[in-house]
């Protein structure tokens, strides 16, 4: 029965290479029960049973198979391996497996080529919303990350321990808090899993980088120039950052083209992600066109200068009639006070009434707000449109105008349910109260928030 289990087909791979290909855990299981050097046995590409799972992404299968596989040392089979674990995103097994093999590091094709290619497992190049943005922030990554207990208590210094046992009970209360709100929601969860995602990656180019440095600094320029210049123009800062904190020489290399980190950066619209981590002197480094990097800024965006400067006047031409329509109502209700004036005095009826007092300062609100976005808009209408202005001062007033507009309707539409209770009166107030509560209910400022985030 050994001997027919390993039975190649025509590519030369066994029945075990199947039953990984086709995801069927049982299946190899049992044929590892039956002959453990199926594990070893590879098909006409060179390719073992656990390179095929570890580019699949199985992760039992990977588990089990590594721990019968033979000669996967420093070798390009292990370099094989690596890469598949870290195409497929199974960075935690990568990292172990890469402690105990630090020399595949320094290998070419580096593993840190396929993570700099991997910009979705980082957090720079993760969208999320604001929601989520918060519960990142919060949320642990595991139970398991939380500090032991301090047991014993300190007697030279009291107050520390009981610093380090609160800190401790705070920290527990929290991840259980996270753990329970992650099983109630599952969205919560989701976010801990991108979390514990972009942590894992993290860890494993930082350990990767520390053993190129460690084992070979002579080559470590040629070695970190390939996946330093993806993730530059792919705009992932961290694995910059690891590489450059790493091995600070990385900051002078060059492109095939004698492009700078900077120009690079510039031309793949990267600038915000790694201009933190150029030289000065760099900025005004010339490449092989001749050009500074704020020239190949202003010439590569172009288009995109036109594409906002248009899309700014649509959307202030809109807002614009919106802010004036506004400011045309509540003016007129203003002057014709609900309830109607005394012919004797000129002064409102209810006068005296608190409604009126809130139709009052609720008009003025909306009369001054939608004055304020009319502004706004205008002033974004009149903008030079320069490329500097699309960094702070066109978005600053577009957003001003956007809140402020929302301020005016929120504000116009209180001083219309207010009216209603002053001309219809209180013998209608069940009828009423709709009218009113609606108005003041929280949905216009979470729409206005959400709105604002999606801008930012």
């Amino acid at each position: 029965m050994g001997q027919n289990v390993e039975q190649k087909d025509i590519l030369g791979a066994t029945a075990l290479h199947a039953a990984v290909d086709g995801g069927n855990i049982e299946a190899a299981e049992w044929l590892l029960k039956k002959n453990t050097e199926l594990a070893n046995i590879r098909d006409n590409y060179g390719t073992l049973p656990v390179h095929v799972a570890a580019g699949l992404g199985k992760r039992e299968m990977v588990d089990s198979l590594l721990k019968v596989t033979k000669n996967l040392s420093e070798n390009e089979s292990g370099l094989q391996l690596s890469h598949s674990l870290a195409s497929s995103g199974l960075y935690d097994i990568a990292l172990s497996f890469l402690r105990s093999n630090p020399k595949l590091a320094s290998m070419e094709p580096s593993p840190l080529v396929v993570m700099a290619q991997k910009r979705s497992s980082f957090r720079s190049g993760t969208c999320l919303n604001f929601w989520q943005r918060l519960i990142y922030s919060g949320i642990p990554l595991k139970l398991e990350d939380i500090a032991n207990h301090p047991n014993e208590t300190n007697f030279e210094n009291p107050a520390k321990w009981v610093v380090s046992a609160l800190t401790y009970v705070m920290q527990k209360l929290n991840a259980h808090f996270w753990d329970v709100a992650g099983k109630l929601v599952p969205p919560i969860e989701s976010v801990r899993k991108i979390k514990l995602i972009h942590h894992q990656a993290l860890k494993l180019v930082k350990c990767l980088c520390e053993e190129v440095v460690k084992i070979d600094y002579p080559n470590a320029a040629e070695i970190f120039t390939e996946p330093l210049r993806n993730a530059t123009c792919l705009g992932i800062h961290e694995i910059v950052e690891e590489i450059l904190e790493s091995f600070p020489s990385g900051i002078h290399l060059r492109s095939e083209k004698n492009q700078s980190l900077f120009h690079l950066a510039i031309v793949y619209r990267r600038e915000k992600e790694v201009g933190k981590f150029i030289l000065p002197q760099a900025r005004e480094h010339m490449n092989a066109d001749g050009k500074t990097p704020q020239e190949v800024f202003t010439e590569t965006h172009k288009d995109l200068v036109k594409e906002g400067e248009k899309w700014m006047k649509d959307t202030a031409t809109s807002c614009t009639i919106v802010a004036a329509l506004i400011t045309t109502v509540v003016f007129a209700a203003a002057i014709t006070v609900p309830g109607g004036t005394n012919s004797d005095n000129g002064l409102p009826f209810f006068l005296e009434a608190r409604t009126f007092t809130l139709f009052g300062i609720s008009d003025a609100l909306a009369m001054f707000s939608s004055s304020t976005s009319l502004l706004m808009f205008l002033s974004v209408l009149t903008s030079r449109y320069g490329e500097r202005d699309f960094l702070y001062s066109l978005p600053r007033r577009l957003i001003i105008g956007l809140v402020t507009l929302f301020l005016s309707i929120i504000s116009m539409m209180i001083a219309f349910g207010a009216t209603l209770k002053i001309v219809l009166g209180e013998k209608r107030r069940g009828l009423l109260f709709p009218w009113l509560f609606y108005p003041v209910c929280p949905s216009p400022c979470l729409r206005c928030c959400n709105f604002r985030c999606s801008l930012l």
